[in-house]
Order: C-alpha cells, then structure tokens, then sequence
C-alpha cells in the first residue's frame, strides 16, 4: 500500500523573481526561512546571480502567499512569483523510511508504470545547451526569458559560469533546433551539449581558454587604437606648447572647421565602432527586439553610438558653417570606453577559467556510482532493505544513499542514520577529520573515513 497522504499531494513549482540579494548570506537568509515552512520539498534553489528562486510545494498544506510573506518578513522583496502544477507520479515520490510496518509498500524498487515512462519518454525531454558570449546576469534573464516565452518549455536554466542552458520543454511543441535559433536570434551562440562531455574537465576548460583568448584579441586590437588615441589627446593637445610643431601639425585645419588631429581621431574611432563594438549591437539590440529588456551591452552600445555621431555633429556644424573655430568631438570616448569593456570581460574571463579549475578538480573528486537504499516488505510482511547501485547523474533529491568507509560522499546531504568522521580537507584544507551525526550536513566528494553511514540528498 501506498501511503495516503502521498495521494492528496498536489505539487506545485514556484519560480520566485527576488530583488535585494547583495551576497551569499541574502541566500542563507531565504533559504533558512522557507525551509522552516511545512509544505515544501528539500529542494530550495536560490540563486544570487539571476535573484530568483525555485521551488516545490504542496497547495494543500502551504499557500504561496504564506510563501511571499516569510520572503518578506526577512527583509526582501518579491517583485513576481510564477506558478507551475506539476503530477508526480507516485513512484518518483520520497519513500517515508521511518515508516512502521503497517505502512506496506508494494511497489517494488525497479518497477514503473511503463505506460508513463513511455509517454513522458516521448513529450517530455530536458536539452542543454553550449551558450557563448554571456556576460553577466542580465544576459543570464535575456536568455532565460527568451527561451521561457516559447510554448512548450517548462523552464529553463542558465548557469553563467559553465556557460550552460538547461530547458525542460514538450517536444512536440519546440524541438532542439528551435531551442538553438531562439538563443541565436538575441545574439548568442549556441551548440548541443553532446553527452560525452558530461563532467568533462577537459570540455570546460576548453570553452573557458576559448573564450579568454577571444576577449584578449579584442582587447588586443583595440589597444591598438586607444594608446595613438591617448597620445594624441592627453599628451600631444594637452601637455605640449601652442606653438609646438606636432601641436600646430594636429590644430592644422585642412577646411575651415575640421583639424587635422580630429580627422586622425575619427578615422581610429570608425573601426573601433562599428567593428570591435559590433557585438555590443548584435547583442543589447537584439536583446530588446526578442525579450524586451536591455542588457549591459545596450547600455554599451547606446553610450558609444551617441559619442560617436554627436562628434561627427559637432565636426560636420562649423564646416558647413565654414566657422574657423571647430566643435568639440568626443571620438576618444568611444574608443576608450570599448577597449575598457574588453579589457573587463578578458580579465572577468582569466577569473572565471581559474573557478573552472577548481570546479573540474572538485568534479574528478566524486565516485561515479551511489548505492541507493530502499524499504519494502516481502510477503510475509518482513521488512527489507534494497540496495541498488546506480549513476551519479540518476540519484534525484529526497534519495537515501548508503556510504560504506573509505567511499567518497556522492552528492550534498545530511546523514539520515549512523555517525562518522570525514575528512573534508579537499575543500577546507583541515587536515582533522570532522565527527558528524544524524542530521548534520555532508558535502560532495569528502571521505567518510570511520563506519557505514545513510545519507538523505539534499543536491545533487
């Protein structure tokens, strides 16, 4: 038999837009929070890059205006809350191991209701995506948005730091291809994330060198033009004598009205513009176009387009006018601003590839299988435990897992039965093993060095 009141569930995702997160702390601070309501699964997921939470629920015992109000009563603002009814079925559902021997479960650990499987096999499908050219979260709510507003995706997932797109979506209604063209069309690349790359150091670290030598070759070439630009406007205009001979070359109008050191400017700030910025373009304009939201390279864009084209303004006035007193141009804001932003993103993208370091050594780190535990009953009413070994990537959250000493701890958790110690000196660098007990937390890819332990998924 299965337990009743898994019958009278009726879960519900929550995608929460969140504004005041500041650090890792805001984080704690709502996680801490919604954790102490009933109703809701161990699965909370706050994210401080895109300000928003995910999360399940059951309508019948929590509300989600309860759910808003203890976000606020911490001192946060909700600014919108999408809700989502999703059926799930029973097996998939967290086995009570606490149970007494009055709670039967007949359902044996292997069997599903194949008739489901097979239909969720065919309209349902989760895709990740390679995304290129992300810079920060505003790029990470462009594409989020973009891919969201297609029908037929449930959600989708942006991690800015591997640069990967999860999209859960009915395949009958958008497939793959239209996944990729939508993230194309607002200006991003895009590529299938093949399944042999799938915790593959080498892979990320690819696309992280990759990028870091893009962003340096246009840093590069538009240094290029900043340091004659520099030279000309802070040293030649600015610290050299009027009457100085580089100075009266520069100041030297060739028509009334346009100097020769301002035609110089204009002729490096056009390749600066409309080729190292065109990016800038492709991505903040299509990003309005497609999700109706600026990004920082609209802002860019915008900034460096009306320095550019109110020099010319000023420059094309006093020649039509044939004034002898040329206008001010802003030619050398353009081009510093944009070797400025790519000076950013390169040294951003050096960061970034060091934190994939570490994350692929800390991915080497985990065992590749997880023995998962189960309670049935045989026909006599005996209790029995299941254990079956099964990959990393199959273990779900609420998931009991048997950790034997010696073994690696497969994902994050807390210990559900026994104590140990670990050794958790891969991450803190205490060489001291630490003693935990029933309920405390455990983290991925530590030793358990002592006894046998139970441990209850958290993340995975």
């Amino acid at each position: 038999m299965v337990d009743p009141e898994n019958l009278n569930q009726k879960i519900s995702k929550a995608r929460i837009s969140l504004s005041g997160l500041t650090c890792a702390s805001c984080v704690r601070s709502i996680e801490g929070a919604l954790r102490k309501l009933p109703g809701l699964t161990p699965s909370i997921n706050v994210n401080l890059l895109t300000s928003n939470a995910i999360l399940n629920f059951d309508e019948n015992k929590i509300s989600i205006e309860r759910i808003k109000q203890a976000i606020l009563d911490v001192g946060y603002d909700v600014e919108d809350i999408k809700v989502e009814t999703e059926s799930l079925p029973i097996t998939q559902r967290a086995i009570n191991i606490n149970s007494n021997k009055n709670n039967e479960y007949k359902i044996p650990f292997e069997n599903l209701d194949s008739s489901t499987q097979d239909k969720n096999s065919i309209r349902e499908a989760t895709t990740k995506l390679i995304v290129g050219g992300m810079t920060c979260a505003s790029c990470v709510n462009t594409i989020q948005y973009s891919l969201e507003s297609l029908p037929g995706v449930e959600y989708a997932h942006i991690n800015l730091l591997t640069n990967e797109a999860t999209i859960k979506h009915d395949l009958n209604l958008v497939g793959i291809r239209d996944l990729i063209k939508k993230v194309e069309d607002i200006g991003y690349e895009a590529d299938l994330f093949k399944k042999n790359q799938a915790n593959n150091g080498n892979s990320i670290r690819h696309r992280a060198e990759k990028e870091q030598n893009l962003y340096r070759n246009r840093f590069l070439c538009s240094l290029l033009f900043a340091i004659p630009t520099l030279i000309i406007e802070m040293i030649f205009k600015m610290i050299l004598s009027r009457d100085n001979l580089i100075k009266e070359t520069l100041m030297h109008q060739l028509i009334p009205g346009l100097e020769i050191g301002t035609l110089i400017l204009f002729i490096f700030a056009t390749p600066v513009q409309f080729i190292l910025g065109y990016p800038f373009y492709i991505k903040g304009f299509r990003s309005i176009w497609y999700s109706r939201q600026a990004n920082m390279d609209t802002l860019v864009a915008i900034g460096t387009t009306v320095a550019y084209f109110s020099s010319i303004l000023n420059v094309i006035i006093p020649i039509v006018h044939r004034d002898n007193n040329p206008g001010h141009q802003f030619f050398e804001t353009s081009i510093f601003l944009i070797t400025f932003i790519w000076l950013g993103r390169w040294m951003e993208a050096k960061v970034k590839g060091k934190t994939f370091e570490t994350i692929t050594k800390l991915m080497e780190l985990q065992p590749e299988k997880a023995t998962i535990i189960s309670i049935g009953y045989d026909d006599n009413d005996h209790e029995d435990i299941l254990e079956k070994e099964i990959d990393l990537d199959l273990v779900q959250v609420g998931d009991i897992l048997k950790v034997n000493p010696g073994a690696r701890i497969p994902c994050d958790g807390k210990i559900f039965n026994g104590f140990t110690s670990l050794d958790e000196s891969m991450l803190t660098g205490e060489s001291i093993p630490v003693t935990k007990y029933v309920g405390d937390e455990v983290i991925s890819a530590t030793v358990n060095l002592s006894s046998m332990i139970w441990i209850k998924a958290t993340r995975v």
